[in-house]
């Protein structure tokens, strides 16, 4: 796929399993900004984490719901 997320570095996408649309949790792309049909998550479970727990629970072919808001979508500024 020619497609790339197309976000900045301190941008962040929202995330929900299809079966518990009631968990939304913001996370921040770790992969390149240009990557082509595929971008990377870092997460981080909890014992008692909401989230972490539905993507322990993923097997090959499961999917979640992601999308973005305005308000998540930051510009970038040179230092």
């Amino acid at each position: 796929d020619d497609l790339t997320l197309g976000i900045s570095t301190c941008s962040c996408i929202l995330v929900s399993p299809p079966n518990n649309p009631s968990i939304v949790r913001p996370y921040t792309p770790i992969s390149k900004h240009d990557e082509k049909g595929a971008f990377e998550l870092l997460v981080k479970t909890y014992p008692n984490g909401a989230m972490g727990r539905e993507f322990e629970k993923l097997k090959v072919g499961d999917s979640f719901n992601f999308w973005q808001i305005p308000k998540n979508i930051k510009v970038q500024y040179p230092f």
